[in-house]
């Protein structure tokens, strides 16, 4: 079994790679130099998340929406799900299973 990934937000180049990985065949992806993010796209569930590199994470799923800053980025060795924490707060973002069982 493999090891979860851990990455600072000083690694940005790496965190875009991974998070991409993760989403990659399951909606929209848009990456660049200030911010990563992914958007599913109907039928399935409505959801997304976008890191930005300054530490800030914004995320929809249906009934909540949350903003948070973040230092660090932990991608489960399925990429299945991500943490984004600092030593105050820990958000995880888990991608729904009816958008997962699209994955190929």
């Amino acid at each position: 079994m493999s090891e979860n990934t851990v990455l600072s937000i000083d690694n940005w180049n790496e965190i875009c790679s991974q998070f991409s990985k993760m989403f990659i065949g399951l909606g929209e992806i848009e990456s660049n130099n200030k911010y990563v993010s992914y958007n599913s796209i109907p039928p399935y569930v409505a959801t997304g998340i976008t890191v930005n590199k300054q530490g800030i994470i914004l995320a929809n799923m249906p009934l909540h929406s949350v903003q948070i800053e973040y230092e660090y980025v932990e991608f489960d060795s399925e990429l299945k799900w991500m943490s984004l924490y600092n030593s105050k707060s820990r958000y995880t973002y888990k991608i729904p299973s009816e958008i997962l069982s699209q994955r190929k």
